[in-house]
């Protein structure tokens, strides 16, 4: 038995509407997390998913995915479901997605993470479909948690509030010694900042707003900071990656923003001490609505 929930944050009425019959379509259990803060937004997600008949959470400030996806464990758990179904606000399920999601591969039961296949609309990049594939790392969307092995790792790092959430989980459930996998038969659609390029072969950039981008670099040295003796290559290999994707986004895109954000991203990270805050950090209980 799963939980199916999406975390929304001002979502316009089809992007709402897309959420909620995704979620009743997939299953029983069902829940919305509103992270919206302007009362025209929270009464969109009230009325669309009361007509949908989804769960609504409303906690009392926007608490990012981080911390979100904390309350859909505690969720899932006090329901007594083994599995929590997560999906982003834009993702768009195709093909069998819905069949596979409800039969679970052999052996899932061995696994903490089992993310999906993600294809930005943009690309078209080919896609083998092969059942379950061992992997370093999955992205949220589309991810079915392990809801007892997640909670025993101390769910997601809050701090990072909104990008390398994923990231962060994997490595930490890796470190732990549980696995992490992709289930190559779900296959989403699932956009990537404000549009793609193909640079050669192997390395793609996304547009980004300056503020993302400052996240994404505070982000990147708060998970360094945190898994650098347990993980020295996969951080380093993350390292490499961001200032190649950001001087390579400058000189592509001809915008030196991208080295801004970075130096910002990085004095912003330099100067936050607060230690790793996960699953087990009390909180106040949010309101549910129906």
């Amino acid at each position: 038995m799963r939980l199916d929930a999406t975390i929304v944050f001002e979502p316009t009425q089809p992007m709402i509407e897309n959420a909620c019959r995704q979620l009743t379509s997939l299953g029983e259990f069902r829940v919305v997390l509103d992270n919206s803060t302007t009362a025209a937004a929270q009464e969109r997600v009230d009325r669309t998913c009361a007509a949908f008949a989804v769960d609504v959470v409303r906690p009392q400030l926007n608490v990012g995915t981080g911390r979100g996806l904390n309350l859909l464990l505690r969720e899932a758990w006090s329901r007594d479901l083994g599995w929590l179904h997560y999906l982003d606000q834009d993702s768009v399920l195709t093909g069998d997605y819905l069949t596979q999601v409800a039969e679970l591969p052999p052996n899932a039961e061995d696994h903490a993470l089992i993310g999906a296949v993600h294809r930005d609309p943009t690309l078209a990049a080919p896609i083998e479909l092969s059942g379950l594939v061992s992997a370093r790392f999955v992205i949220s969307s589309g991810t079915l948690f392990n809801v007892s092995q997640v909670i025993r790792a101390d769910g997601a790092d809050e701090r990072l509030f909104l990008d390398l959430v994923d990231h962060e989980l994997c490595l930490r459930v890796r470190s732990m010694g549980m696995r992490v996998a992709v289930d190559t038969r779900r296959v989403l659609s699932h956009p990537i900042g404000e549009g793609a390029v193909e640079v050669g072969s192997r390395l793609t950039l996304w547009r980004h707003p300056a503020w993302r981008r400052e996240l994404m670099w505070k982000n990147s040295w708060l998970l360094v900071r945190e898994y650098a003796t347990r993980k020295p290559i996969d951080c380093l290999r993350h390292l490499i990656m961001r200032f190649v994707e950001t001087f390579a986004s400058a000189l592509v895109f001809r915008d030196g923003g991208y080295l801004l954000s970075a130096a910002r991203g990085t004095r912003s990270a330099m100067t936050n001490r607060r230690r790793r805050t996960g699953y087990g950090e009390q909180d106040k209980s949010p309101q549910w609505l129906t």
